[in-house]
């Protein structure tokens, strides 16, 4: 070798050896925080912690690597009956866990993806901390990755004092507030018809919804051709207010025909995290001759108010747009509503909802979950609040074709932020393509 290359080697090796030495001495070289989804909630179930098992709630803290020491974030600990129902600590009477606040395998840990930090070196523990684990959460799409740690102390620190989501209760109204929207539902009433949306300054902007409507068509029973939500009465019962999200528990139906129900998941449970909420839905289909329901079909749709003019329509099939203005354009009077599809957006200048239902097999192979679209002042729908329709949504055509049973789905309400329609997988990768997690205590 000639002394030229020797002593270029010799640079070589002595860079390589003061970078890897810089990177050991800061803890530079561990994983940083990659993950770039905004509206993702991370859960892990108490069996997924079982360093933790047994562990009172109360005395342990979710703590983030950053700037080089481990700092407090949102998160929190929901307790599960041994049945599985939610525990509802505000409720007539509270409810109470079986251990008394202590983790067990059904509990259920929740934080905000974008909330997690970096990995934090090796052996590193917050002063006072005890047992603990460790969560790595991974994005299958860009192999984004997050950290978060979950300790036990005997006398723990502040948590974070950051709120994502409020519910309050008024006189006239229950109000559920994200960070991305703010819905109103009547006292004793089922649905929603109140929406606002957060503008880009921060404020609330007007409301955007007429109402929520589920409707049944089709029946062959008299008095029975159309079954309105106002039908459909619900109490809340109980609730769950934390940082991170709220859990409500309400009890009701929407009697349909008969003995055809649809409601929530034993009761109605509710989960609204900072800018999309969840609702688990229950059909029951009773044992009674087909030539009464054959025709029936559910629209489970959105009417929204002129409010929200100017915004424009997208869903699974019709992926060119189609703009609100209370008149029938040739577009869309051409939509192809026949053809299956699960979700549908409506965005504009007003922000952004996304609403998408997860059925099970057995019942998209029997029904079809087609479009619904009505665009005109003139088009009368009572009862509703502000005459005509911009009303969107699904018609769920030949539900009456269903085997007599219950059948559990999922709706799912977005609002998301600064939301771009040809990005609209980030709004469907949530259920798509999950986020995955691997727990491991730290040592």
């Amino acid at each position: 070798m000639t002394k030229s290359k020797t002593a270029f080697t010799a640079i070589i090796v002595a860079i390589v050896t003061v970078v890897l030495l810089a990177l050991a001495a800061s803890g530079a070289g561990e994983g940083k925080m990659t993950i770039k989804r905004v509206d993702d909630p991370v859960t892990v179930q108490g069996k997924e912690i079982k360093r933790l098992s047994g562990k009172p709630i109360s005395k342990m803290r979710l703590l983030i690597w950053k700037g080089g020491k481990f700092v407090p974030a949102p998160y929190q600990i929901d307790e599960r009956f041994p049945s599985g129902d939610w525990v509802f600590p505000i409720a007539t009477p509270p409810e109470k866990d079986v251990d008394s606040g202590l983790v067990d395998d059904n509990d259920e840990l929740a934080f905000m993806a974008h909330d997690m930090g970096d990995e934090a070196p090796a052996g590193s523990k917050p002063t006072g901390a005890k047992a603990g684990v460790k969560i790595s959460v991974r994005d299958p799409v860009d192999g984004g990755v997050g950290y978060a740690y979950l300790f036990l102390f005997d006398n723990p620190p502040a948590p974070s004092k950051v709120d994502y989501a409020t519910y309050k209760v008024g006189k006239e109204w229950m109000w559920m507030i994200g960070s991305t929207y703010k819905l109103a539902t009547r006292l004793n009433d089922s649905y929603f018809d109140k929406c606002m949306l957060k503008r880009p300054d921060g404020s609330w902007g007007p409301d955007i919804m007429d109402r929520y409507k589920t409707r049944g068509r089709g029946i062959s029973i008299p008095g029975t051709s159309q079954i309105p939500e106002s039908k459909a009465k619900a109490k809340a019962v109980g609730w769950i207010d934390g940082p991170v999200r709220v859990l409500r528990k309400s009890i009701g139906w929407l009697k349909i025909a008969w003995k055809i129900k649809i409601q929530g998941k034993g009761s109605s449970q509710n989960i609204y995290y900072p800018s999309f909420f969840v609702v688990p839905l229950t059909l029951q289909i009773p044992p009674i001759p087909k030539a009464f329901i054959r025709n029936l079909h559910l629209d489970q749709t959105l009417d929204f108010t002129r409010k929200f003019w100017g915004s424009k329509y997208y869903d699974q099939v019709n992926t060119a747009g189609v703009k609100f203005d209370g008149k029938m354009s040739e577009a869309e009077k051409n939509l192809n509503l026949t053809k299956n599809r699960l979700w549908y957006c409506i965005t504009g200048p007003a922000g952004t909802v996304f609403v998408r239902y997860v059925y099970p097999k057995v019942m998209t192979d029997t029904f079809s979950p087609q479009g619904y679209y009505v665009d005109d002042t003139g088009a009368a729908d009572s009862p509703e609040e502000e005459p005509g329709q911009s009303n969107v949504g699904i018609y769920m055509k030949g539900i009456g074709n269903l085997k007599p049973g219950t059948y559990l789905y999922n709706g799912y309400f977005y609002f998301p932020k600064n939301f771009k329609w040809d990005n609209r997988r980030r709004v469907l990768n949530m259920v798509d393509k999950p986020l995955s997690k691997k727990v491991e205590p730290v040592e």
